[in-house]
């Protein structure tokens, strides 16, 4: 069963669910210039690299929703990105969620308008809540995830002497499902907000 031709999964009690989250795709320079570093973290067993079509900032993930409330949430991105122009966005280094020597998500920083992002962040936030959407808990850092490691790995060297400087527009939002596979994800963009000047 689907929903504009996107794969969904059944929950435990029957009802089908779609795993929804938010994000600012990036454009193929972009992605590849991002993808260049991925070396530097080479060698790690169970380390897992997100594909380069899989790369985008990320801004909010909603988890398990029902398809009837796709709608909703698509009108309140909308609102969210009201008034929002197109804006510039640069990457100029690596962090991790976990401490350096158990990193279990490596991501790339926003540098430039991180403010931007996170303003954007909290109306969307206000916005999905007002459609049934949980709230985060925890504190919002605009980043674009790279690698993820489900026991962890110690990339405190592998930081050191790491420089580069990215950037790019950032044009709009999508609102992303995603399909997990052995393979790894598989995101589908399910709707499309354009910042407007």
């Amino acid at each position: 069963m689907s929903l504009n031709g996107q794969r969904e999964t059944e929950g435990i009690s029957g009802v089908i669910m779609m795993r929804l989250f938010t994000g600012i795709p990036l454009g193929a320079d972009f992605k590849n210039s991002i993808v260049s570093i991925y070396h530097r973290f080479s060698g790690f067993e169970g380390l897992r690299f997100t594909a380069t079509e899989n790369l985008h900032v990320t801004l909010k993930f909603f988890g398990e929703a029902q398809p009837e409330m796709v709608d909703g949430l698509k009108a309140a991105l909308d609102r969210a990105c009201g008034g929002t122009k197109p804006f510039f966005i640069s990457s100029a280094g690596v962090s991790c969620f976990g401490s350096e020597k158990y990193a279990r998500v490596i991501w790339c920083n926003i540098e430039k308008n991180s403010g931007k992002i996170s303003e954007l962040f909290a109306r969307i936030e206000e916005e999905s809540a007002a459609a049934g959407f949980k709230k985060e808990e925890r504190a919002f850092t605009p980043h674009i995830t790279i690698a993820r490691s489900k026991e962890g790995v110690n990339i405190k060297r592998r930081l050191k002497d790491i420089k580069f400087d990215y950037g790019a527009e950032a044009g709009g939002i999508c609102l992303f499902s995603s399909t997990l596979s052995p393979q790894g994800p598989k995101y589908d963009i399910i709707h499309r907000v354009i910042f407007k000047e």
